[in-house]
């Protein structure tokens, strides 16, 4: 006799069923021996089989819950539902905050020009008198308040410094 080698074996639910009936129907000494031997299930099977008979048993007379049932994905959706809040108030935010850098962008040559004509008015005489030693107007001052750096002034066409006009604000004004 040859030996097949097979895989693991299955047994349905009416496999299952039909086999623990007659298994429970087996009386003598040696019947569920005999039976186990014909069908191949070991007695380890035939245990298990009998509690999971019993607790389906026993969870089918189990009181039930009235009303309607809770979805199965209801975990997804409470999730979904957060995420979405969360997400809508991060834009919220975000939209406030480009509001605001916005604003400051449009602000900026106003501040720009209040820093500008405080300077000029400031410093004009001592910057006159710094011009006619030779040293730079006001580099010190610039360099603090991040203006740009003046054009180097040509001394032998006899040109003057000209004011800074660094936005459109500045030009505007001086033009008035």
């Amino acid at each position: 006799m040859e030996v097949v080698p097979r895989g693991r074996r299955f047994f349905s639910k009416a496999d299952k069923q039909r086999i623990l009936q007659a298994a429970d129907r087996c009386t003598a000494p040696g019947e569920i021996g005999a039976l186990m031997r014909r069908e191949a299930v070991y007695s380890s099977s035939l245990s298990t089989w009998r509690r999971q008979r019993k607790a389906a048993e026993q969870a089918a007379l189990a009181p039930q819950k009235r009303g309607p049932k809770p979805a199965a994905d209801r975990d997804q959706v409470l999730q979904i539902a957060r995420l979405t809040r969360d997400n809508d108030r991060l834009k919220n935010r975000l939209d406030k905050a480009l509001f605001v850098i916005e604003v400051q962008k449009k602000s900026r040559p106003c501040w720009v020009t209040r820093w500008v004509t405080r300077w000029v008015t400031r410093s004009t005489t001592a910057a006159r008198a710094r011009d006619r030693r030779g040293a730079r107007a006001g580099a010190g001052d610039r360099k603090r308040r991040c203006l740009p750096r003046p054009r180097p002034v040509a001394r032998h066409l006899g040109a003057r410094p000209r004011p800074l006009a660094t936005c459109r604000a500045t030009r505007a004004a001086g033009a008035a």
